[in-house]
This record gives C-alpha cells, sequence and structure tokens, in this order.
C-alpha cells in the first residue's frame, strides 16, 4: 500500500502538500491475523526468572510488559520519558509519516517495578539488544517467548480492562479498527486484573523458574 500511495503522490494523482485518506492506509499497518499473548501467569514466571538471573533486564521487561511499546521503541526508550510525578510514559513513535509522541500512563505495576531503579536519564535497557538477552535467558530455563507477546499483551488486557478501543489506539499507536477487529474480547477483566497487578513475585516464584 505504501508503494502505491508513494507512486500516486509522485505522479500528482494524489497532493503532496497535505494528508489524505491513503496516508491512514500507509500508517496503520495490520498485525498478524493471530495474536500470541501471555497469560498473567506466565508474566510473573517471566520477571521472577529475569528478576534472579537478569536483574539489570528488569526495567526493560517491565516497560516491555506495561506499555505496549514496539521493540524498535523500547530500544530507544530513556528515562527522562518516564515520568514518575506526573505518571506517564512518553513514547517516541515509529510509525510511517509520522514522529508524533504519545503518553502511555505509568501503571502502578510498572511504576513498582521501575522505582527501585530510577535513574535521572540514560536508556532503560542496558543491553544492545534487550530482546536478544531476554531469549537467551529464557532458552535456558527452557521457557520460550511470543512474537511480539508483551506488545500484543498490554493491547489485549487494557482493553479488556477499560472497554475503550480509541484510548487504546492511542496509548498503543495503532488504529481503532485494527485494535477492535484483533484484539477485542481475547481476555477477560478478571484476567486483565491479574495482569496489571504483577507488582512482585515470591521467593517460591523466583525458585520455580
Amino acid at each position: 500500500r505504501s508503494i502505491v500511495g508513494n507512486w500516486a503522490k509522485k505522479n500528482r494523482y494524489l497532493p503532496v502538500d497535505r494528508p489524505t485518506e491513503f496516508d491512514g492506509m500507509i500508517i496503520y499497518k495490520e498485525p498478524p491475523t493471530k495474536v500470541a499473548i501471555y497469560t498473567p501467569e506466565e508474566l510473573v514466571s517471566l520477571l521472577a526468572l529475569v528478576k534472579r538471573a537478569k536483574p539489570a533486564l528488569l526495567p526493560w521487561l517491565a516497560c516491555a510488559a506495561f506499555t505496549g511499546a514496539r521493540k524498535s521503541e523500547l530500544r530507544k526508550l530513556d528515562w527522562k520519558q518516564i515520568n514518575f510525578e506526573r505518571g506517564f510514559v512518553e513514547i517516541a513513535s515509529e510509525k510511517v509519516r509520522t514522529k508524533a509522541r504519545r503518553l502511555v500512563p505509568l501503571h502502578d505495576a510498572l511504576r513498582l517495578w521501575l522505582e527501585p531503579r530510577q535513574q535521572e536519564s540514560g536508556p532503560v535497557s542496558v543491553y544492545a539488544d534487550s530482546q536478544i538477552t531476554l531469549l537467551r535467558v529464557v532458552k535456558k530455563a527452557k521457557l520460550s517467548l511470543k512474537k511480539n507477546g508483551f506488545r500484543h499483551s498490554y493491547i489485549s488486557y487494557r482493553l479488556a480492562m477499560i472497554n475503550d478501543t480509541a484510548r487504546v489506539a492511542l496509548e498503543a499507536g495503532n488504529s481503532p479498527d485494527i485494535i477492535f477487529q484483533h484484539y477485542r474480547e481475547l481476555v477477560t477483566a478478571e484476567e486483565a486484573g491479574r495482569w496489571f497487578d504483577a507488582t512482585r513475585v515470591s521467593r517460591s516464584e523466583e525458585r520455580r523458574v
């Protein structure tokens, strides 16, 4: 679609100096039809594993689970973008044709995971590739990761919790139509409550993983 849209603008079939409806088709890219998400229990197990085996990775993992940011956005996330006082995380958009920022609530679970490790500035992730680092950790524990699982999970649980497609779309940097089509009714409100209540892991859970 982006190739066709660029060709149309280049050849003056679409105006080049103002947005058109075609731009919306370019900006919003549909995720895979099958959305893979983590259960709240799987999230707690991953947090426990990382806390024990790779504690420096915890801020990145918590942000992945509780912001819905894309991997490329998480890679650039700086502590300066996490506003503990006002209660939001500023995500710099990676979407095509827009550099608009979006604000995601600093959920209680995310706040409690980040505050002990809070810094004034600097990258949230201390690793060159946090996704690869996490993959290595889970492989040693004979666990597995789901493709875009943290983003898909956040969107699914957030939608179940607040039942507001437009608001979730703003937080996720996607279109309301895509949110409604791919993420509606994948989980229950009760499951969403457990996801956003993943504020700590017990010693038994750390030993279990």
